[in-house]
C-alpha cells in the first residue's frame, strides 16, 4: 500500500467536507488509519500533504512526458486543477512559507531549470536565464491563480496556452 497516496485521498476526501485550515493531522490520521509516526515518517506537516496532492499528479504526467506538446501537458495538469477544483482554489489562498503558492514556485521553477539544463548540457543556470525562469514561474502561477480565483471559467485550453504562448523561445524550444 502506498501510505502517501492514501494520506492523500483522504486528505483530499476531508477538503470536500472542511475547510482547509481547520483540517488537522488528527483528522487526516482518523481517515487514513494510520499512526502519527507513519505520517511524519512520510510529510512534515498538513501542509506538505497538501502540496504534495499536486506534485503526485503532475509527476505522473512529467514521467509520462515523450517531449511532444508540453501545451497538451499543461492543459491536463489544469484539467487535474480543474477537477479538484474546491480544493485547489482553497490552496490559493495560503500564502504561508510552507503553503501551495511557495511549493508551487519551488516546484515548477525546479521543473523548468531542470528541463532548461539537461537540454542546454549545462549544471547550473546564468544570470540571465535565472532571472528569465523566475519572471515565467511567477507569472505562470499568477495566470493559474487569477484562473482558480475567478471560478475557473475559461476552459483548460485556454489557460494551457495563455501560459505556454507566454514562454520565451528559450525555454520553448526546450520543452
Amino acid at each position: 500500500m502506498d501510505i502517501k497516496k492514501l494520506v492523500v485521498d483522504s486528505t483530499l476526501l476531508l477538503a470536500k467536507k472542511k475547510n482547509i485550515e481547520n483540517i488537522t493531522v488528527q483528522d487526516i490520521l482518523s481517515v487514513s488509519g494510520i499512526s502519527r509516526s507513519t505520517f511524519y515518517r512520510h510529510f512534515e506537516d498538513k501542509y506538505d500533504v497538501l502540496n504534495w496532492c499536486y506534485q503526485l499528479y503532475v509527476d505522473e504526467l512529467i514521467s509520462q512526458f515523450d517531449g511532444h506538446n508540453w501545451e497538451e501537458k499543461l492543459e491536463d495538469t489544469l484539467l487535474f486543477v480543474n477537477i479538484h477544483g474546491n480544493y485547489f482554489t482553497k490552496l490559493s489562498h495560503y500564502e504561508e512559507t510552507n503553503g501551495f503558492l511557495a511549493f508551487l514556485y519551488l516546484y515548477t521553477h525546479d521543473f523548468y531549470a531542470g528541463v532548461y539544463k539537461r537540454n542546454v548540457g549545462v549544471k547550473a543556470l546564468s544570470e540571465d536565464i535565472e532571472r528569465s525562469l523566475e519572471f515565467i514561474c511567477g507569472g505562470a502561477i499568477m495566470i493559474l491563480l487569477n484562473w482558480l480565483r475567478r471560478g475557473r471559467k475559461e476552459k483548460e485550453a485556454i489557460i494551457a496556452k495563455a501560459i505556454y504562448s507566454r514562454l520565451p523561445v528559450q525555454f520553448r524550444e526546450y520543452i
